[in-house]
């Protein structure tokens, strides 16, 4: 066997194979041996035919199906003598042959994952924001702690603190309803400000059962291009009002808690920060590594395959409509609107691939196993997770992230920059 790989771009490759007439005399042996199964001749048993007679009778239907047989098995062998790792299925583009004394010649082209030239992944320039907890943080935090343990009674009308439970209908043009933008059991605190102060002083004075509407100006939504605000109306119909009156922030409130460690507001108040500055951190790093993988991928670039980024569209195609069975799914909306998230998954995919290649990066089965055996569930349950092949893959996937992503921060050029959190905002109706 002849083979002659040329390299088309960074993924795609073009083979071609030139076979001999002994290997395909080697080939039409097998096809005897499979036709011999299917076909009988009078005065012989199936599959006790002698060669040449065979030949002479099925000649015809060897010479068709000897090119398919001699493509797959001489397939196989070129991509093991090549180490070729192509991603999916080659495609067979031309077969030559009429006689296998002339011997065979076939192409194919197939895609591996591309060649990746890594330029840069140390000493990458990242920002790391470093968030410190407030007072004002923990007060807010032990704020809503005291509602929960409010006591409630009803109210006549709405008022400042007035905690409020309503349906808002979207008005178009004409203050006519908009069909499918009705929202429900929307219930907020008067004066907060969790959702838009101009909205919510227009609900004070409102009464149970009494109906108003509301108009408000919407601004340009983060990352839009600039526009004037819109003006948005809604039908306010009042279904409660509720006055709650908090319990003061004391040593009582904690027994509230049913928690042995904390016995005194300060206690919980160091509990508080503690618990605020954990997940300070965890969101800081998360962001931390994002913007990581960015760099890298910036400082990195190549193109992701046509065949990868089509088989991960599919399969995201497929999962919408698993998630919605009785729906028309739009598949090219679908595929459309997921390609630049596929694309940058599969770009940091290779990468990390590439990555831990360089530096030696792998994670063992037994490490993988020990942190099963870390985790607080059942020992059933993490017997179960230990044969699952399916998900030990997986874990041993975010474990290799873990150390690459470990990697590149130990070798980053850090920027910290000390910022100050900013409470997350609560939209009570969607815009």
């Amino acid at each position: 066997m002849q083979i002659d790989v040329k390299k088309v771009s960074a993924s795609k490759r073009q083979i071609t194979i030139k076979l001999t007439p002994d290997e395909l005399r080697e080939t039409e042996k097998d096809v005897i041996r499979n036709l011999q199964k299917k076909v009988t001749l009078p005065g012989f048993r199936k599959g006790h035919i002698p060669p040449g007679m065979f030949r002479r009778n099925f000649g015809e239907a060897i010479k068709a199906e000897l090119p398919e047989l001699a493509v797959a098995k001489y397939y196989s062998i070129m991509l093991s003598e090549n180490d070729l790792k192509p991603i999916g299925v080659g495609e067979i583009t031309r077969i030559e042959f009429k006689e296998i004394e002339e011997g065979m010649e076939f192409d194919v082209e197939l895609e591996e994952e591309p060649e990746i030239e890594l330029r840069k992944y140390k000493n990458l320039k990242v920002e790391k924001e470093i968030a410190v907890v407030t007072d004002d943080m923990v007060d807010k935090t032990l704020l809503n702690i005291r509602k929960r343990f409010a006591t409630v009674k009803a109210a006549d009308k709405a008022a400042k603190g007035h905690f409020i439970t309503f349906t808002a209908q979207l008005l178009g043009e004409g203050d006519t309803p908009v069909i499918g933008k009705k929202y429900d059991q929307i219930t907020l605190e008067i004066g907060s400000g969790d959702f838009d102060p101009g909205f919510e002083e227009q609900l004070i004075g409102m009464e149970v059962g009494g109906e108003r509407i509301i108009r408000r100006m919407v601004p340009p939504r983060r990352g839009e291009k600039s526009r004037e605000p819109l003006q948005e109306s809604y039908k306010i119909t009042v279904e409660a009002i509720e006055e709650r009156e908090l319990p003061p922030p004391d040593d009582d409130l904690v027994k509230n808690l049913d928690d042995e460690k904390i016995e005194t507001l300060e206690q919980l108040k160091d509990a508080l920060r503690k618990d605020l500055q954990y997940r300070l951190e965890r969101r800081s790093n998360s962001q931390f590594y994002s913007r990581l993988a960015d760099e890298a991928l910036k400082e990195n670039p190549f193109d992701v395959p046509d065949s990868m980024l089509n088989r991960q569209l599919d399969s995201i195609v497929e999962r919408v409509q698993q998630r919605y069975p009785d729906e028309k799914i739009d598949e090219d909306l679908v595929r459309e609107k997921n390609r630049a998230d596929a694309i940058y998954a599969l770009r940091w995919y290779l990468l990390k691939k590439q990555i831990a290649r360089a530096e030696g990066l792998f994670v063992t089965d037994e490490e993988a196993l020990k942190l099963i055996d870390s985790f607080n569930i059942s020992t059933k349950e993490k017997h179960q997770r230990k044969k699952n092949k399916d998900y030990l893959y997986n874990l041993k996937q975010d474990l290799l992230e873990e150390k690459i992503l470990h990697l590149l921060s130990q070798n980053a050029d850090i920027v910290e920059v000390y910022v100050q959190p900013q409470p997350e905002e609560e939209g009570i109706i969607p815009v």
